[in-house]
């Protein structure tokens, strides 16, 4: 089993290259050659939809205050996938920063991806029930763009309830900038 992190420069520009090179890379383009860009897509569509809709139905049947208006699905949706587009750009975005700069790992910066920040968003303008279904759901697929890696999972999830929580019920300026900052420092403590 070949495993290489992503990001790792097998060969660089000017180096002369060694025959273990040349088998990384043969053996890397092998494993690629075989999957189809399209199925690929279609499969994580795929997961994407059946996750999104069982979360949905379940919730719908048995959360009491889980909100099912269209309104409220649709900026549910529509924040999820803003959240899912801003973890891709972060994503893609970590390999450049890294490199440019070896003090910060790529992985380091993917703990960037504002997934407590959309779930404190619901938390305000929904209702707390929802805000933990959507924290669920928006944790799981960032994560899985994350090369399926269930610690960024657990660390989205747990954020997304402590921002949730620290907003409680207010909903002055004040008290979502004390949640938002107190969500930072915990989270930042976690990552150290």
């Amino acid at each position: 089993v070949l495993s290489i992190d992503r990001g790792t420069a097998v060969v660089r520009d000017g180096d002369v290259v060694t025959q273990h090179q040349v088998e990384l890379v043969e053996e890397m383009m092998a494993s690629q050659a075989g999957r189809s860009p399209w199925a690929v897509v279609g499969s994580l569509f795929a997961f994407c939809l059946l996750l999104c809709t069982s979360v949905f139905w379940f919730a719908r049947a048995y959360i009491k205050k889980f909100s099912s208006v269209r309104r409220d699905i649709e900026v549910l949706g529509l924040l999820l996938v803003f959240t899912v587009l801003l973890a891709r750009l972060v994503v893609e975005v970590g390999d450049p920063i890294s490199a440019s700069n070896s003090d910060i790992s790529a992985r380091a910066i993917w703990y960037l991806v504002p997934v407590a920040g959309s779930a404190l968003l619901v938390r305000i303008l929904i209702n707390s029930e929802t805000s933990l279904v959507f924290g669920i759901v928006a944790a799981s697929l960032c994560g899985l763009m994350m090369e399926q890696s269930a610690i960024y999972t657990v660390f989205f999830i747990i954020s997304s309830v402590i921002a949730a929580g620290a907003i409680g019920k207010r909903r002055e300026r004040s008290a979502i900038l004390q949640a938002g900052v107190f969500t930072g420092l915990l989270n930042a403590a976690f990552v150290l």
